[in-house]
């Protein structure tokens, strides 16, 4: 029986250490070398070996790396990211309760306070619109660190009107925090990372990242709430929080390493790339692969942004939650995702490929959006106002297993021009929810209760569709030859290989691809597929 139990406790030890590793770890198969004139093998358009760590080595001086040494450099890289990325969510968190309570203060109830701040979110919206394509195509050129750093001024400054001017400067905090779409978002540089890596572990490791961003807000919520109940000046937590995003940009500038080497990087040119047409020139590029998929992700974006900015004041009017109970409700929702992200993601995603596992947590987010939206109001209502917030935050890990395909899906070169597309196509969808799920609260005040999360159900069994439209489109075509057929297959040794041949074949025509000078490898979709 001591045995028994001592072996159990190593297999239990053994088998947390390889969760815990395996989430980090970014090479399954170490590299094969390949001649000596273009090592393709350590340059592939993944932006693999010592060239990831050393940006400023150029691609014909790279040296040999062990696989080992890659994973290492890989985990500390993807460690810093995840703690920038806590610090980030925690400073945003901060204030949740005490910009509910200044925005209260400035607009005189919590219905216009929802209805008011829902214009500027959606000016917010039109201008990412605009932006944020730009700021991707700055990330293709100038490395990830900067435009990845330049997220947290925004915020840092919106928080700083109101440490300033109180709730006078919430016209200011809402201009902004909205109008000042700074950066991108830090998804592109896992993507950089883990580009060779199983679909499993590339969603297990944007699902860690949004665990920490969740749970980042939420601590840094109840710290907030906190000092509030500890009469802490409302001004004085907002500028706490300035303080945390300064914390943030200063920690990405000087402590991140950089993921994109300069030999990866494009040539920064002035045309419709950077603007909106090239967003739309991108996504339609990849129409036939992922179009249902990134149309379905950008509107279930949407809703829970929509439907974010009304959570608090719904929750508080609907069920009488109040400063404890309404924390421990977003608390719980937020423990439940993140929960959700970092553990059941690469497990569901394993056994049932990344498509699937992503219409699974959809179809648990629509049945907690129609608890709470049929839930009777007031202490009858609090045991189901519970319940949805468990189910919809169990849903969470739809994000990263939807996400898993899309980054897989684009040429690597492409991932921040990618990454400035979805941004843009996102706000190109949402930029009426804020408005849309404001005017169905105002009117559910007179009408059916759950008017605002009917209609965030509603849209999102079209989501739903949206989708499985994708699943079958890709069956249909058969263009996957993985074990989820649905999900497109790492880029293995013998893809490698074979483009080597391929690549030695132009060569010896006197048509090589030149690796130098900041030119660009694009791998066709069907390269990769092999």
């Amino acid at each position: 029986s001591k045995n028994r139990s001592h072996f159990g406790s190593r297999r239990l030890r053994s088998c947390s250490s390889q969760i815990v590793y395996g989430i980090m770890a970014h090479l399954k198969e170490p590299y094969r070398p390949s001649n000596k004139e273009v090592d393709l093998s350590k340059i592939p358009a993944s932006f693999t070996a010592s060239t990831l760590f050393n940006p400023a080595l150029d691609s014909a001086e790279v040296t040999e790396i062990s696989a080992s040494e890659h994973t290492r450099l890989a985990k500390i890289a993807l460690h810093k990211l995840f703690f920038v990325v806590t610090v980030y969510s925690f400073s945003h968190g901060f204030v949740s309760t005490t910009k509910i309570k200044m925005k209260e203060m400035y607009f005189g109830s919590d219905v216009l306070a929802a209805s008011g701040s829902a214009v500027y979110d959606s000016v917010g919206i039109v201008v990412s619109f605009l932006v944020a394509p730009f700021w991707g195509t700055v990330g293709d050129t100038l490395g990830r660190k900067f435009p990845i750093a330049l997220r947290g001024v925004s915020p840092a400054l919106a928080r700083l009107s109101l440490a300033l001017l109180g709730a006078a400067g919430m016209p200011y905090y809402l201009v902004i925090d909205n109008g000042l779409q700074l950066g991108t978002e830090p998804e592109v540089y896992v993507a950089d990372i883990t580009y060779d890596s199983s679909e499993s572990m590339r969603s297990a490791a944007l699902g860690v990242l949004s665990a920490l961003s969740v749970l980042g807000t939420a601590f840094g919520s109840i710290a907030g709430a906190y000092l509030q109940h500890e009469h802490y000046s409302l001004q004085r937590i907002c500028g706490i929080s300035a303080g945390g995003f300064l914390l943030y940009t200063l920690l990405v500038l000087v402590w991140l390493p950089e993921s994109l080497s300069y030999s990866r990087r494009k040539v920064w040119k002035c045309n419709t790339n950077s603007s909106p047409v090239g967003s739309i020139r991108l996504l339609w590029h990849y129409r036939a692969t992922l179009g249902f998929l990134i149309m379905g992700f950008a509107i279930m974006t949407a809703i829970m942004v929509g439907q974010n900015d009304i959570v608090s004041h719904y929750i508080s009017w609907r069920f009488g939650f109040k400063d404890l109970s309404l924390s421990m409700f977003e608390n719980g929702y937020f423990l439940i995702a993140a929960v959700s992200n970092a553990f059941i993601t690469p497990f569901v995603v394993h056994k049932y490929g990344a498509t699937a596992s992503a219409l699974m947590g959809i179809v648990l987010i629509i049945i907690g959006t129609f608890i709470l939206a049929f839930a009777p109001g007031g202490e009858e209502g609090h045991v189901l106002a519970f319940s949805a917030a468990c189910v919809m935050g169990l849903g969470q890990f739809w994000k990263p297993a939807a996400l898993t395909v899309i980054l897989r899906g684009v040429d690597p070169a492409r991932q921040g021009e990618l990454q400035g597309a979805l941004s843009s196509f996102k706000a190109l969808i949402g930029c009426t929810m804020p408005m849309c799920f404001a005017y169905a609260f105002t009117k559910a005040r007179t009408g059916f209760a759950g008017t605002p999360y009917a209609i965030g159900g509603c849209a999102e069994i079209v989501v739903f569709f949206l989708i499985m439209s994708h699943l079958v489109c890709r069956r249909r075509a058969q263009l996957v030859d993985h074990v989820h057929a649905e999900d497109p297959p790492p880029p293995g040794l013998h893809s490698v290989a074979r483009l080597s041949t391929n690549i030695r074949q132009r060569a010896s025509q006197k048509t090589g691809p030149s690796f130098r000078g900041g030119s660009e490898v694009e791998l066709p979709t069907s390269t990769i597929k092999e």
